[in-house]
C-alpha cells in the first residue's frame, strides 16, 4: 500500500512524499488491529444472539444498551478534541454497522422488531384503489392493477379525497404522483402522505409528453399506516415478495440530533445504499401535519427532509452465498439509532 507520488511537489518546505509514505505505513500497521476488531464483532454477534435466546425484544434491548466509546465526547481540554470526537464517532458507526451485518449472517433473518400481525383490511375495501381521474394516473392504475388480485378502481375529484378514503379504511390503496422529470420531487403530494399517514408500497413510471418533449412522472401506490409508522410493518408489503429487487427506501428526516444527518449518510455509504433523491418541507408545517401543533421556534430546525435511498435487493442472510446483504444493516441502523424519523416506504418499481 504505497501512496508516494513523485509528481507531488514539496509544500512549504515539507517533503510531501515522505508524509504520504508515513501515512501509508500507519495504515499498514493498523490492519492487524482492524482484523482483530472485526473478529471481536463476529464473536459479539454470537454472544448477543445467545443471550437474546430468540426473543426479538431482548435482542433489541441488548443492542440499544451497547453504548461504545463513540458516544462519549473527549475532554474539551484536549487540543484536538473536535477531530478526535469526529474520528471516534465515525469508527463507532462502522463498528455497529458491522455488528448488525454479522447478526444477519448468524441469525438468517431480522428486522429487529417484534413480528407484526397481518394487516386487517375489510372485505369491502380489499383491492380497491382510489385516485383522481386523469389520463396519466389512469395509466399508473393499469400498471398497479396487474399486481393486485381482484383490483377495483374508484375515481375521486381530488387526490386529498382519495387519501381520505384510504385513511378511513374505505379503500385499501390510493395513487399519488411523487416525482416528475420536469419538476423534480412533488412535495405537495408528500404533504398528503404525511397528513394522512400513508406508506408507499410500490411505484411505477408513466412516460408522456410535456411541452412536446419526452417526460416521465413517477406514481406511488400507498396504503394507510394507521396510528404511526412502524419499521417492522415495512416487511409486510406484499409487493416485496412479487418483486424483491430494485427497492427504494423513503425516509422523512427531522434533524433533531446534532450529528444525526451525518450519521445516516455515513451509514448509507458504508452499507452501499446510495442517496438518490431529496426534498425539503418547512419543519413547522411537518410538525403541524404530524402532531397538530407548531414546534418551539427557539429549538426546532428550519426544515425537514425526504430522503430516498437505493437498497437494490434484500437477499436472504445466507453465509454460504456471496450476495451482499448490507442493506439489512442499514435498516437496522435506522430502526435502532434513527427511530425518531418516519419511514415513508420500502418499495419496488413495478
Amino acid at each position: 500500500m504505497a501512496y508516494m507520488n513523485t509528481d507531488i511537489p514539496e509544500l512549504g518546505g515539507f517533503d510531501t512524499g515522505l508524509v504520504l509514505e508515513n501515512l501509508a505505513l500507519i495504515l499498514r500497521r493498523q490492519a492487524p488491529w482492524l482484523e482483530a476488531s472485526i473478529a471481536q464483532l463476529w464473536e459479539l454477534a454470537h454472544a448477543i444472539l445467545q443471550d437474546a435466546s430468540g426473543d426479538v425484544d431482548t435482542l433489541q434491548s441488548i443492542l440499544l444498551s451497547l453504548q461504545g466509546h463513540a458516544d462519549q465526547e473527549p475532554s474539551p481540554d484536549h487540543p484536538d478534541a473536535p477531530y478526535l470526537y469526529g474520528m471516534e464517532k465515525s469508527l463507532g458507526i462502522y463498528q455497529k454497522l458491522l455488528l448488525y451485518h454479522f447478526l444477519h449472517l448468524k441469525a438468517g433473518t431480522l428486522p429487529l422488531s417484534a413480528e407484526q400481525s397481518n394487516r386487517e383490511v375489510t372485505p369491502t375495501a380489499q383491492g380497491k384503489i382510489a385516485y383522481m381521474k386523469g389520463a396519466l394516473v389512469g395509466k399508473a392504475y393499469m400498471k398497479f392493477s396487474a399486481f393486485i388480485q381482484g383490483c377495483r378502481a374508484l375515481d375521486f375529484h381530488s387526490f386529498a379525497d382519495a387519501c381520505e378514503e384510504v385513511q378511513n379504511g374505505l379503500c385499501e390503496y390510493c395513487i399519488l404522483p411523487l416525482h416528475s422529470s420536469t419538476d423534480g420531487q412533488l412535495m405537495s403530494f408528500y404533504r398528503l402522505i404525511i397528513k394522512y399517514r400513508l406508506q408507499i408500497v410500490a411505484v411505477c413510471d408513466v412516460h408522456h409528453k410535456a411541452g412536446g418533449h419526452p417526460a416521465t412522472t413517477t406514481f406511488g401506490l400507498l396504503r394507510s399506516m394507521g396510528e404511526g409508522w412502524d419499521m417492522g410493518d415495512l416487511y409486510q408489503n406484499p409487493f416485496l415478495r412479487q418483486k424483491p429487487t430494485g427497492l427504494t427506501l423513503s425516509l422523512l428526516y427531522t434533524p433533531e440530533k446534532k450529528h444525526g444527518f451525518g450519521d445516516i449518510l455515513v451509514a448509507s455509504e458504508f452499507c452501499g445504499v446510495p442517496l438518490i433523491g431529496t426534498g425539503t418541507l418547512p419543519f413547522a408545517e411537518v410538525s403541524t401535519l404530524l402532531y397538530g401543533a407548531l414546534p418551539d421556534k427557539d429549538t426546532s430546525p428550519d426544515n425537514a427532509f425526504t430522503l430516498m435511498f437505493e437498497l437494490g435487493e434484500l437477499t436472504s442472510a445466507d453465509p454460504s452465498t456471496s450476495k451482499p446483504i448490507m442493506p439489512h444493516a442499514f435498516l437496522s441502523h435506522l430502526m435502532l439509532e434513527a427511530s425518531e424519523h418516519f419511514i415513508l416506504g420500502l418499495y419496488p418499481t413495478l
